[in-house]
């Protein structure tokens, strides 16, 4: 069930934010009766029962940016609470309502997500959006994409990727952390490079590992890099016969399986301290009722004592496809003399069989507010995060995707600004509050909005973010908001423009990787400012 319009997109967040926000709360709300701010429009659109918006809200210490330390809980609680969103008190609700929700439907199976504006709302915007006309772009007979784009900054400078559209969600139970194990594996022997005679190659070429090449496993993807000093093409001739032989020649041998094991053992041990195990625990508590719940990538020590060359064989055969895999190659070089050295050395890569079937894709939402927190003894500030799940369109490239980013967007920077403003005025106890996008996953949408707080502070804070998201869910926001938020998002846009001339490499692989891997969009720097800011102008509080 899709909702047409700005005010039902707003109204349907917003009712789930204050339910799960409240759901948290350890002690009552106050009773004083909301007001509105200056003159508002009300908004009073509730959400379906299949609504595949759903809210999560984490106290917690994440990675980046914030703590937690309270003195002797345990590591990890979880508590719920089942407040009603279909019938909004009269003043903010109690800490323990009692009232039942409707229980959600997931969503199927590649479902769109629902588009808040549709494309027939917004005018003079094509639905299909251009790719950049620059782009050398080319599928070679065995499926293998490409992407080639000329850039001069820096100069002389090449940056190449080979893309696996393959992570830690397409491992069976059976492969839990065979992504990430396989990703170190390529640095440990292929038919032209045995043992670790591959990283002493790179380096007689003048590579070094870490800022010149490397690679990463994520949920959905994973990808090779090479940073080339050298736009010469004998150079690039030899960093592609690399990318050949991580695509199609590992030997997994199984000593060399076991000499990595250690390698990948202490990497696991050193993410599960800190941050970094912080943020593993928030990934598997917002990722509840999606595939990516229980798909953390570097898997378990478990997994990783059990992992065999044969079960690394089997992933590498299965998803190391060439029509599962791209080349991207950004630089100072002609676009024409890299698609015939791609075109040369990946052609004669044959695929193995058609591919796994991907992970069937079903959102769903929490049946109740759910809420968690997460102790660390490493990190220092506490904070809360606010995350509304969603699945995306299964085609971002498109108008009312678009349209449909840019609403929610609008929706949540006013709701950070209405936060903001009680901070400064000493309304609420918060020290920060900001607004994010994790959105590097191919079928979930992440925006969140964060605040930190003291230990004395932080529930408090939470009852007045709560109170602050039911006077938006109740009455709306008035056109003074409604400007100031569409301003600060079209000065960002104005901003990229007037930078175009100064992107760098790096930032042009990293678009086009997620081009391929979750579906982005890939237009000129002037057409996304163009078709943004048509779309942008076109959003009223009225539609």
């Amino acid at each position: 069930m899709g909702f047409k319009s700005f005010k039902s997109l707003a109204a349907v967040l917003l009712a789930l934010a204050v339910l799960a926000l409240v759901g948290c709360s350890s002690s009552d709300s106050t009773s004083e009766p909301l007001s509105t701010r200056g003159s508002v429009e009300t908004t009073t659109s509730q959400a379906p029962e299949s609504s595949t918006t759903a809210l999560e809200t984490t106290t917690t210490t994440p990675a980046t940016t914030t703590t937690a330390q309270p003195p002797t809980p345990p590591a990890t609680t979880t508590t719920t609470t089942p407040p009603n969103p279909d019938q909004p008190p009269e003043s903010p609700p109690p800490a323990t309502p009692t009232p039942t929700q409707p229980q959600p439907q997931p969503t199927p199976a590649n479902a769109p997500a629902p588009p808040w504006l549709t494309a027939s709302s917004i005018s003079d915007v094509p639905e299909n959006l251009p790719i950049n006309s620059a782009i050398h772009q080319g599928t070679l007979d065995n499926g293998l994409q490409y992407f080639i784009l000329e850039n001069e900054r820096p100069q002389t400078q090449v940056e190449l990727r080979l893309v696996v559209k393959a992570g830690s969600v397409n491992e069976t139970p059976e492969q839990s952390g065979i992504a990430h194990f396989l990703e170190h594996m390529m640095f440990n022997g292929t038919e032209a490079f045995p043992k670790n005679e591959l990283s002493a190659f790179l380096g007689s070429l003048g590579f070094e590992f870490g800022p010149d090449f490397t690679a990463s496993t994520d949920y959905d993807e994973t990808w090779y890099k090479l940073s080339l000093s050298s736009s010469n093409t004998e150079l690039i001739s030899s960093a592609l016969d690399v990318l050949v032989q991580w695509a199609a020649h590992a030997t997994l041998h199984p000593d060399d399986v076991e000499a990595e094991r250690g390698v990948v053992d202490a990497e696991w041990r050193e993410s599960n301290t800190g941050g970094s195990s912080v943020r593993e625990a928030i990934d598997q508590f917002v990722f509840a009722g999606t595939p990516y719940q229980g798909h953390p990538t570097l898997g378990s020590l478990e997994a990783i004592e059990a992992v065999s060359a044969e079960t690394l064989r089997e992933f590498y055969e299965d998803w190391y496809q060439p029509q599962n895999m791209a080349v991207i190659a950004v630089g100072d070089f002609h676009s024409d003399t890299v698609a015939e050295l791609i075109e040369e050395k990946f052609s004669s890569l044959t695929p193995r069989g058609a591919l796994p079937n991907q992970p069937e894709f079903r959102h769903q939402p929490p049946s109740q507010p759910t809420a968690t927190v997460v102790l660390s003894q490493d990190i220092s500030r506490n904070s809360a995060l606010v995350y509304f799940t969603r699945p995306k369109a299964p085609d971002q490239n498109t108008a009312s995707a678009i349209a449909d980013n840019l609403a929610a967007e609008l929706v949540f920077e006013m709701v950070r600004s209405r936060i903001s403003d009680d901070i400064l005025g000493g309304d609420n106890p918060a020290r920060s509050v900001a607004f994010f996008n994790e959105d590097s996953l191919s079928a979930l949408a992440l925006p969140a909005i964060a605040f930190d707080a003291t230990t004395e502070n932080i529930v408090e804070a939470l009852e007045q973010f709560a109170t602050e998201l039911e006077r938006a869910k109740r009455f709306g926001f008035n056109d003074e908001e409604f400007q100031r938020a569409k301003d600060k998002i079209q000065a960002a846009l104005d901003a990229d423009l007037a930078s175009l001339d100064t992107i760098q490499h790096r930032e042009i692989a990293q678009q086009l990787r997620f081009h391929f891997s979750a579906g982005a969009h890939a237009m000129s720097g002037t057409d996304t400012h163009q078709i943004f800011t048509n779309i942008l102008s076109q959003i009223t509080p009225e539609m």
